[in-house]
């Protein structure tokens, strides 16, 4: 089981985890004090739970879960210091509820119940429409894989260059994180240090040169093909 604890004090983390790490089937894969560091955590890592308080900075927990959830597939166990936060909570509908302050035995009945719910899970697997997270000036916001036609590095960021927009976002994430959340979108290929690209999107692939350039379809943007990209791009359109 990877668990995230998305908590904005330190002591409580710490407490969880050494809790949660008795379970050897349990993990923490990181922690997260912010809306924001919660939106990335989940992207970056797809945990399979999250331990959640509800006051955070920069906003509320719930309903930056509801957010999301839209685009990742979690369970919710709800850590906080109000009960009466049960009620609001029910839109996201959390596995369980830990009051604080608790006890060892608080989360070792919350980890039984998500074993429980992920072994059901693995037989009926959910699906969530893709969806790609990206940061921008004071939060995030999410780009629907279909849509996007190229992402381009930039100089402390990158542009996306999005279908039926007439100029590209641009968004504070470096190439390399954007690449940790690809794996579940095969349209989208890494064909540069400088360029992912939709191959849904790819009008033609030209050598100009010795640069192989690939122009698109509803822009007028072009990439370039990297050498050591060049032969894993071109598997790309065999049957």
């Amino acid at each position: 089981m990877n668990l995230l604890i998305v908590d904005d004090e330190p002591q409580i983390c710490e407490l969880l985890t050494s809790f949660i790490t008795m379970v050897p089937d349990a993990v923490v894969v990181g922690t997260a004090g912010n809306i924001e560091d919660f939106a990335l955590a989940v992207a970056t890592h797809r945990p399979d739970a999250v331990f959640l308080d509800i006051s955070l900075q920069g906003g509320d927990g719930i309903e930056a879960a509801k957010q999301i959830m839209t685009d990742f597939s979690f369970e919710v166990v709800i850590v906080s210091g109000h009960d009466l936060h049960a009620l609001r909570a029910f839109d996201i509908r959390p596995l369980d509820f830990i009051v604080k302050p608790f006890l060892k035995k608080d989360v070792m009945r919350s980890l039984i119940r998500l074993r429980e719910r992920l072994a059901e899970k693995q037989k009926a697997p959910e699906h969530r429409p893709g969806r790609i997270l990206f940061r921008e000036t004071g939060g995030f916001r999410f780009v629907s894989c279909e849509d996007i036609i190229m992402i381009e590095a930039i100089k402390n960021g990158c542009l996306v260059h999005v279908s039926k927009e007439p100029a590209p976002f641009r968004f504070n994430d470096e190439l390399w994180e954007i690449t940790r959340q690809l794996e579940r979108f095969p349209n989208l290929c890494r064909i540069h240090k400088g360029f992912v690209v939709n191959i849904n999107y790819i009008d033609k692939l030209d050598r100009q040169g010795k640069s192989n350039l690939v122009t698109f379809r509803h822009t007028k943007a072009v990439a370039t093909v990297g050498e050591k990209y060049y032969r894993a791009f071109l598997e790309k359109f065999r049957d």
